[in-house]
């Protein structure tokens, strides 16, 4: 049996001031339904101009990104995309079955707070006599009494302290859940990234360079960032539900050509001790 996709808009954002620009802007989003994306439309906005993307679900911020690293994240999925339109990913579609696409939906109970918060950058002197606007409409699917997972989309600033391998450990997990967790994508935006090695328990669980990483990304239809280091599980041949999990103990170990400050991107789902729900 084939599951019911829906699409619909939702409601208008509240907060707006100063044309739409360099301002915050805020919606409260329906709960008790299943979120697979959520479509951003920018009107006399360049993507550079949405300098956060936040939502938070009963106070805990779930996603947190600028509007440029969304664009990223929905190109190297392979997935078309436009400059005026910006989406949220839960489910990956990029994923060849509906299992593993469902896998990190964001499943909401009746009566919970899930919150859209958007900043607007400043107009450019060619927006002088515009005004910006921003309006969502959402793709759900089939509405679930209880959440087991919870999706994750979020960037951190990184010391690049030397050139050469720099270890970080705690990104994944944010530091703020003991629930395992598995990823689907990490990010490094930097062109100076050469290598990217993941550890579980001081074992090595993935080493590759850049040059062979994107050849594999390529051979699995996704597409490797001109100008970042991709890790993606669907390149590595791993359904949604196989990805790669971890723990407290793990580390991601950035080889790097030289020293320098950067962002990672992560995409993980965050599997649930305690389910929420019946």
């Amino acid at each position: 049996m084939s599951e019911r996709i829906s699409e619909m808009p939702l409601q208008a954002f509240n907060g707006a001031s100063n044309g739409g620009y360099d301002g915050k802007l805020n919606l409260n989003l329906t709960t008790g339904v299943t979120y697979r994306e959520i479509y951003l439309q920018l009107t006399n906005l360049a993507i550079g101009q949405i300098i956060r993307v936040s939502l938070t679900l009963n106070g805990d911020e779930i996603v947190r990104v600028t509007g440029e690293e969304l664009d990223m994240l929905r190109k190297s999925m392979g997935l078309h995309t436009r400059n005026d339109v910006l989406v949220i990913p839960f489910t990956d579609v990029s994923q060849k079955y509906l299992l593993s696409q469902d896998y990190s939906e964001l499943v909401t109970m009746a009566g919970e707070n899930l919150i859209l918060n958007i900043e607007t950058g400043a107009r450019t002197a060619a927006q002088e006599n515009k005004v910006a606007e921003i309006t969502a409409r959402a793709k759900f699917g089939m509405m679930r009494p209880q959440r087991t997972r919870l999706p994750r989309i979020f960037s951190d600033g990184m010391s690049g302290t030397r050139a050469g391998e720099n270890r970080y450990t705690g990104l994944a997990t944010q530091n703020k859940s003991s629930n395992p967790s598995r990823i689907q994508r990490i990010m490094i935006l930097t062109d100076r990234c050469e290598n990217l090695e993941l550890q579980r328990n001081r074992q090595t669980i993935y080493d590759k360079n850049l040059v062979d990483n994107n050849f594999d990304l390529r051979t699995n239809k996704q597409v490797p960032p001109t100008d970042a280091y991709l890790y993606s599980a669907v390149q590595e041949g791993a359904a949604a539900t196989d990805a790669l999990g971890i723990t407290q103990n793990f580390e991601f170990i950035a080889t790097l050509e030289s020293a320098g400050d950067f962002n990672v991107l992560l995409q993980t789902v965050e599997v649930l001790k305690h389910p929420v729900g019946v």
